[in-house]
């Protein structure tokens, strides 16, 4: 819960947090504990669920915002592709998913 995106989501009113995790992780488990331990001190943590990535679009979305912002991360800014690479996921992302500090808040559903 030191997470600057979760602490500052949490000042939000009517707040519930559900995570959606991919499965197949070996640390699956532990996660789910631990989750079931911070849910116990916050009752705003409502659920967590473990899911195959090809069926939960989220778990898809998140993917791709990882590849990009560790793609963003690797290329110097002064690199002569960085402005262009960064425009293109700017572009994307606004279409693709409201979000602040990478916490995804709502995907848009058409």
């Amino acid at each position: 819960m030191n997470n600057p995106a979760v602490v500052e989501v949490l000042k939000w009113d009517n707040v519930d947090i559900s995570i959606v995790l991919e499965k197949g992780n070996r640390h699956d488990q532990a996660i789910v504990k631990e989750f079931e331990r911070i849910s116990a001190l916050d009752c705003r943590f409502k659920s967590i669920a473990l899911a195959d990535k090809k069926s939960a679009v989220a778990l898809q979305v998140a993917d791709f915002l990882a590849y990009f912002n560790r793609r963003l991360l690797c290329l110097d800014r002064s690199h002569p592709r960085y402005g262009d690479e960064k425009a293109f996921f700017d572009e994307i992302i606004k279409n693709v998913v409201n979000h602040d500090l990478f916490v995804a808040t709502d995907f848009h559903f058409r």
